[in-house]
């Protein structure tokens, strides 16, 4: 849902979002009821450190917009770091979250590789997917909110390395 539809969702007679997750949102978009989103709505806000599309600074300040100096305890603004271990890598680029690249990331978790350019790997096993599942969980279900909120553990871990090192952390720069 689009943040001016989760918005304006009274105006238009639909029901209120309880939980909505933004990953690297269209930094032209222009959001002037962003202030009217529920503090009771679940939200995140997610960028990539090394994304030049959709720049951290950009979503940060579209979060800044939307949620501050609401309920901090139920929206988190999230950063996504780059890793790397001897020939594996994690970009935190523009095209993380859709599992396409133009450098197919070795590191997919033991799957087979699904085809050219395409690959699931720490990122959306360990960040978008569980990000998303906990959020809906928490908002729906009333559980698994330190998946997703409160820069928590769970929140923030991101897998482990083949040599036992933990994978680069999610952070959290506004709760």
């Amino acid at each position: 849902m689009r943040t001016t539809r989760c918005a304006d969702s009274d105006d238009h007679y639909l029901p209120k979002p309880k939980a909505m997750m933004a990953v690297a949102p269209y930094s032209k978009i222009d959001t002037p009821n962003a202030d009217k989103i529920s503090a009771d709505t679940l939200c995140l806000y997610i960028a990539g450190v090394d994304d030049i599309i959709v720049r951290p600074s950009t979503v940060l300040s579209q979060y800044n917009k939307a949620y501050l100096p609401k309920n901090a305890g139920n929206n988190n603004y999230i950063l996504v770091g780059s890793d790397a271990y001897n020939d594996f890598s994690l970009s935190s680029d523009h095209s993380a979250f859709t599992g396409y690249s133009e450098n197919y990331s070795a590191y997919n978790l033991g799957n087979k590789d699904p085809g050219p350019r395409s690959y699931i790997d720490a990122l959306d096993w360990y960040d978008y997917w569980k990000l998303f599942d906990g959020l809906t969980d928490a908002a729906f279900y009333g559980k698994n909110r330190d998946y997703a909120l409160g820069n928590t553990y769970q929140q923030k871990f991101l897998g482990i390395w083949p040599n036992g090192n933990p994978v680069k952390e999610l952070e959290i720069t506004q709760y």
